[in-house]
């Protein structure tokens, strides 16, 4: 997906620079063709077996959902709700280089319970009907008279030549009244064991943080940010495969367990701290993030409909809230 924005860029700065000089503009075009090029050639090569993770990951969201007591939003947004299909080559000939296909179909689903605001959960399929899917996005943000932070994370399928990445954080938006420790308690040592999982696998570095430096202030202890280049020599990537599962079923299990032994708590500080510091974030997202840029070239005017009313329900903080 970086790959394609970089395209872009590099594109843009060939019809810039065709006004300032011929030299210039070809080397632009030259260095926009090469990419083009290695991305052709990678698309080409002998695509690497995920194992289903992210079916598996998204089922098991469903499953502790369903355990959950939360059920499909009333308010879910009807263009969502049935088939919605994005024909790449028509949005940007490149997207169907990087995707490998003409048309990816987007499934959205989102549920609430009296603990939940939302909870999301997103996938691309390439091509459509093919359980070929390139990811997993999902979020469980409770309600505001809760004092517990989101859990959100985002697993990338490998395509064009960049390695499959997952990461996945509780995002604290609200300090002065949310404590990691109180909240999680004994399911710290679940996230510890988590973390030990993936310790192998994590960025380091520049290249930690260095696509969401704009969520620094939200950001856990626990932070899960890896990606199959930092697999160590002579490692199976089954091994990393199964121990990313492992590390997303302990998170999920810790912060399911911690949530749903939590009271109601309508302090007038918590509650509306917790809305305001969900609208930042929510609007550092909409504003900064990658993601959502380049979500706005794949869904030009419906980005709105799925990102702020679809996955974060934008401006809905619980039930009577």
């Amino acid at each position: 997906m970086l790959i394609v924005s970089l395209l872009n860029k590099l594109l843009e700065g060939g019809k810039t620079m065709y006004s300032q000089g011929t030299g210039k503009r070809c080397k632009t075009i030259y260095a926009a063709g090469m990419l083009l090029l290695i991305l052709l050639a990678s698309s080409c090569s002998p695509e690497l077996p995920d194992y289903d993770i992210y079916a598996t990951m998204r089922q098991y969201a469903q499953q502790k959902l369903a355990e959950s007591g939360a059920t499909a939003r009333p308010d879910f947004p009807a263009k969502f709700s049935d088939e919605y299909i994005i024909n790449l080559v028509s949005v940007n000939p490149l997207f169907a280089v990087v995707f490998g296909g003409s048309e990816l179909e987007v499934h959205l689903a989102s549920y609430e319970s009296a603990a939940i605001a939302v909870s999301s959960l997103s996938q691309f399929e390439v091509p459509p009907g093919s359980e070929n899917f390139t990811d997993f996005a999902f979020v469980v943000r409770p309600a505001a008279s809760l004092r517990a932070p989101f859990v959100h994370g985002d697993a990338l399928k490998g395509m064009a030549g960049s390695d499959s990445s997952f990461s996945m954080d509780f995002y604290n938006i609200n300090r002065e009244a949310i404590d990691y420790e109180t909240f999680f308690g004994d399911q710290v040592a679940k996230l510890d064991e988590a973390m030990a999982l993936v310790a192998p696998y994590q960025r380091q570095g520049e290249d930690r943080g260095k696509y969401t430096k704009h969520l620094v202030e939200y950001k856990s202890p626990y932070r899960i940010e890896i990606d199959e280049s930092y697999i160590p020599e002579g490692t199976d990537r089954k091994v990393y495969y199964d121990d990313v599962l492992a590390a997303y079923k302990l998170f999920m299990d810790a912060y399911f367990t911690s949530l749903e032994r939590l009271q109601p708590d309508n302090d007038t500080a918590l509650v509306e701290g917790t809305k305001q510091g969900t609208d930042a974030f929510i609007q550092t997202l909409y504003e900064e993030d990658t993601a959502v840029s380049l979500g706005r070239q794949l869904f030009g005017d419906d980005i709105d409909t799925y990102f702020l009313d679809g996955f974060w329900r934008d401006g809905y903080y619980g039930q009577g809230l």
